[in-house]
């Protein structure tokens, strides 16, 4: 074979390589952006791997239009995903994608042991990273740009919680502003004038809601809760 036709040979070679490299960029870049969408905001720096990327392109070959679909639905969409794809050009049968996926996250480890009913601060806990697949499936996550004081101000402890482990789900809540049968200062405010008086709570809330108190003279009031202790008659 003279030199020339070796040329051509590996010119073509790699003609095809480059086509079949497109090719699977396209589609897998379909898929990719399939699974961006349907996972949590949570998630940064999404990663995925293709167990069977022969069958995919195999099946695209006789299928010039085609859709992905995830069918099913989940907050953390990570971990083995099967991604559906369906012929829209012709009845050819729909095909099974599937993918690995795995995503890093931010999280919250408490620096020390905490107890139910502890009332935390800033100090109490640390923000870590890791992938998803490291981590205990419930673990509380935190948006890419939230700060924890997001989810620890006025916060309280609902279960007990281990120093350096991941924060579960559900083990952080706000602390109530006011409790049932608590006593309340009620504000009563007009044009120039502010008046303030003692009733009892009929209900818990927290700042910002709306609830019952009962007042000295029995009377009922619906009133704003503004602090811990304080709320404002609703007029």
């Amino acid at each position: 074979m003279n030199p020339a036709s070796s040329v051509m040979i590996l010119l073509a070679s790699l003609m095809v390589l480059a086509s079949n490299n497109a090719f699977a960029a396209t589609w897998q870049g379909k898929v990719d952006d399939l699974i961006a969408t349907q996972t949590a905001a949570t998630y940064s720096a999404i990663e995925t791997h293709y167990l069977n990327p022969a069958a995919v392109e195999k099946w695209l070959q006789g299928c010039s239009d085609y859709q992905f679909t995830v069918p099913q639905s989940s907050r953390r969409l990570t971990g083995r995903v099967v991604v559906r794809a369906n012929c829209l050009a012709t009845r050819q049968r729909p095909l099974f994608v599937q993918v690995e996926v795995d995503a890093t996250v931010r999280y919250l480890t408490a620096t020390r042991d905490l107890l139910p009913g502890t009332a935390v601060a800033t100090a109490d806990f640390k923000v870590r990273t890791a992938k998803l697949s490291e981590l205990p499936r419930q673990t509380l996550l935190l948006n890419p740009s939230q700060q924890r004081e997001a989810i620890l101000t006025d916060a309280v402890v609902t279960r007990s919680l281990t120093a350096n482990t991941p924060v579960p789900e559900h083990a952080l809540r706000r602390a109530y502003a006011v409790q049932h049968g608590d006593e309340v200062r009620v504000l009563y405010q007009g044009n120039g004038f502010q008046v303030e008086q003692i009733g009892a709570a009929l209900g818990r809330g927290y700042i910002g809601d709306t609830l019952t108190v009962q007042m000295q003279n029995r009377h009922r009031v619906e009133v704003k809760i503004v602090g811990h202790g304080i709320a404002e008659v609703i007029k």
